[in-house]
């Protein structure tokens, strides 16, 4: 072997040594973090995490729901709390309230508002079905104790996490299906004017499925996007954008 083979032979490995060291010394580093995550996680799931439901009960929201379809009166109320394991104390309370017969019926006409856009025309596709939700199906609670299947329910969000106020102060909730599980459910994200600011609504016909997407265009709400899959396992395919 001349002098520059050795030399090139003792630098190849050199490098080969240089490598395995910084691949030893990465691999090192990612089970350092990874172990750390799993502790944190440990230690996060050992103080936090318990909940538990309150029972329902009538309670009026504590937000001012005049522009809204729910008024400024006691709805149904669930109650899910989360709270730390050992001191008791509440980091999370989510409520779900419970449209009455006046919130669904302003439910359904914002939702028919909504649906009125979704026609072969409107879309420019002209194989589009009918897309509607029986409102028939849609009820409201009859008792503090029966929930019904097909409901209209609000939740409210009027502070983001930093603190600063929502854009999408309220949300509704609706769902209606039937017994072959055919039907459509959606939320409907309401402005702090309460004004419908975006909303999406989902649409199950004999295993096809639509999805309607609205937000606001031009100062006014309108479809946005319009999927389609043939089977649930499908990829969605678009059928039009705004």
């Amino acid at each position: 072997m001349g002098l520059f083979d050795f030399l090139h032979a003792s630098k190849a490995a050199r490098d080969e040594k240089r490598a395995m060291r910084e691949f030893a010394e990465e691999k090192r580093k990612a089970e350092q973090k990874r172990h750390a995550e799993e502790a944190a996680q440990r230690a996060e799931e050992a103080r936090i995490l318990r909940e538990h439901e309150v029972p329902p009960a009538m309670a009026c929201p504590d937000y001012d729901l005049g522009p809204f379809p729910f008024d400024n009166k006691p709805y149904l109320c669930r109650t899910t709390v989360r709270y730390e394991r050992e001191t008791g104390q509440v980091f999370a309370d989510e409520r779900y309230y419970y449209g009455d017969a006046e919130a669904v019926a302003a439910t359904k006409a914002d939702v028919a508002k909504l649906e009125r856009m979704l026609t072969p025309a409107a879309t420019g596709v002209p194989s589009l079905p009918k897309l509607r939700t029986n409102f028939a199906r849609m009820e409201a609670p009859d008792s503090v104790s029966e929930f019904p299947d097909n409901r209209v329910q609000l939740t409210l969000k009027p502070l983001t996490k930093t603190g600063k106020n929502a854009k999408y102060p309220v949300e509704v909730f609706f769902n209606s299906y039937g017994k072959n599980d055919d039907g459509s459910h959606g939320t409907v994200s309401y402005l702090r004017d309460g004004s419908m600011g975006k909303a999406v609504i989902h649409y199950w016909r004999n295993h096809v499925y639509y999805g309607a997407y609205f937000k606001i265009i031009d100062g006014a709400i309108a479809l946005n996007v319009l999927n389609y899959r043939a089977a649930p396992n499908d990829d969605p395919v678009e059928l039009y954008r705004a």
